[in-house]
């Protein structure tokens, strides 16, 4: 969601360049996740769930700091993956707006609208705090993103 920005980031920008930090980067999360599946495994097997820490005790010192640590991940890496949202949004919006009879083409060029900045975020805010409110089980959102 964010690949042009990071595109864009690259020191001697290629595309042979940006494939190489692309295999170093998947190669590096696919032993990373598949050690944490096997270790999850190996310890709980059928029993383990789709948030791993959940399986440890309240009471248990490291997964309570693996917990804080998880929640700090999540606050600080929220910018990134909220900003690929609103950009994907009001890159739709452009795209599909000449195409759209003429109410809807008004509210698409409205959502894209730098005018409309404030109240786009803060409604997109708002709609994924009630998905995270509502949802009880991590696989749903992990399931829909691939991560």
């Amino acid at each position: 969601y964010n690949v042009p920005s990071f595109y864009a980031s690259l020191r001697e920008r290629s595309k042979r360049r940006w494939a190489k930090c692309c295999v170093y980067a998947f190669g590096l999360l696919t032993a990373l996740y598949a050690t944490m599946m096997g270790t999850g495994y190996a310890l709980f097997g059928e029993a383990a769930s789709s948030n791993l820490l959940n399986n440890f005790a309240p009471t248990d010192k490291l997964a309570v700091g693996a917990r804080a640590a998880t929640g700090v991940s999540i606050l600080v890496g929220y910018p990134l993956a909220f900003k690929g949202l609103y950009d994907a949004l009001r890159g739709l919006c452009i795209s599909l707006a000449p195409s759209l009879p003429r109410r809807l083409a008004r509210v698409a060029r409205a959502v894209s609208s730098e005018a409309n900045h404030v109240p786009l975020v803060l409604s997109l805010l708002g709609a994924a705090t009630a998905l995270a409110l509502t949802l009880t089980d991590i696989a749903v959102p992990v399931g829909i993103s691939g991560a």
